[in-house]
């Protein structure tokens, strides 16, 4: 993937177009240094994302997790995937995870150019943002060219979040989603570890009558600490009356949110801390019934092969796996 990425992006410099690319220092520092030199001698700017030294090193954990390509100002693409192998596939085995991306056309992909332009602005100094009008309507789709039309003004929008900014807007979006859902959520989201306004967000949805699913990766996982972590706790979601599923096939990396299959939020964000207070991240938010059922056909075909967490099979774990939950939920707020 690194390979055919390099070659397009070298292909375009060449041509005339301005590449610019960031990359976190901590997220992206496996790249190789042969790919860098490749795409800065064919007149790539990269530049790395609040890169590590000594006199910031407080600052290590304040990392950019948006994934997300511009082009034109036209055309953006937003989700969940990088650029790796693990993105090659169709999560047929565990070298190649579920995800999703999203396909966004018209004025909100320069919105999205905007969140990009904040993170590059940031790591590389003083730049000339080169922004264009786009001119067709608001549109998202999805990789096989299905469309949800986002309809007139006001149907759409981003969220850009980020700890430098004072105040956490996708959090605010997250919270604000299952307060308005009057009958169902349906969550798709790796790494998940809820902090008490979250576990109180599900509670008082479910005292509404909400049906609330979530689905989470299962033991195929690139963190497994943070695993851990999350599954403190689905005791106690369960005893809600959460409905917890597993994603068995290989590592499940979508980032998804719909509620009352009207309203649906993606993007990079997942549902943990990290995510929601410590990154970058930047997720869109739709109402278009059309791109929720094309987002929850794909949430039921993958609870096919994922595996339902029952409330007594989980209290019957063994006390060493209990424990060992409890011990890394202790590091919920940096996951």
């Amino acid at each position: 993937m690194g390979d055919a990425f390099t070659r397009a992006l070298e292909d375009a410099a060449r041509r005339g177009v301005h590449v610019n690319l960031v990359i976190d220092a901590v997220g992206g520092s496996g790249i190789d240094s042969a790919h860098v030199q490749r795409l800065e001698q064919a007149g790539c700017r990269i530049v790395r994302f609040n890169a590590l030294r000594w006199y910031s090193l407080e600052e290590v954990n304040y990392r950019t997790h948006r994934k997300m390509l511009v082009v034109d100002g036209q055309m953006a693409f937003i989700g969940g995937a990088g650029v790796g192998d693990h993105w090659m596939g169709d999560a047929q085995d565990p070298d190649h995870w579920r995800d999703t991306m999203v396909r966004i056309v018209g004025p909100a992909a320069r919105l999205v150019e905007g969140g990009f332009y904040e993170n590059f602005t940031e790591a590389a100094g003083e730049v000339a943002p080169e922004l264009d009008q786009p001119e067709t309507p608001a549109a998202v789709q999805g990789a096989d060219g299905t469309e949800g039309r986002a309809g007139s003004e006001g149907t759409a929008f981003i969220v850009r979040s980020s700890p430098s900014g004072g105040a956490n807007d996708m959090k605010r979006l997250y919270l604000l989603a299952l307060a308005a859902a009057r009958r169902t959520v349906d969550i798709t989201t790796p790494y998940f570890v809820p902090d008490e306004s979250s576990l109180w967000s599900f509670e008082d949805a479910i005292r509404r009558g909400v049906r609330l699913r979530l689905l989470v990766e299962g033991d195929t996982t690139d963190a497994l600490p943070v695993k851990h972590a999350s599954r403190r706790y689905y005791e106690r979601l369960l005893e809600l009356g959460v409905h917890i599923y597993e994603y068995q096939p290989t590592m499940m990396h979508a980032k998804t949110l719909v509620v009352d299959g009207a309203w649906s939020i993606f993007g990079s964000a997942n549902f943990d801390n990290r995510s929601l207070e410590l990154n970058d991240e930047l997720n869109m938010a739709v109402a278009s019934g059309e791109l929720a059922s094309r987002l929850l056909a794909d949430f039921d075909r993958d609870l096919r092969s994922s595996s339902r967490l029952l409330l007594e099979d989980w209290r019957a774990r063994p006390l060493y796996v209990k424990v060992r939950e409890r011990f890394w939920g202790l590091f919920g707020e940096i996951f």
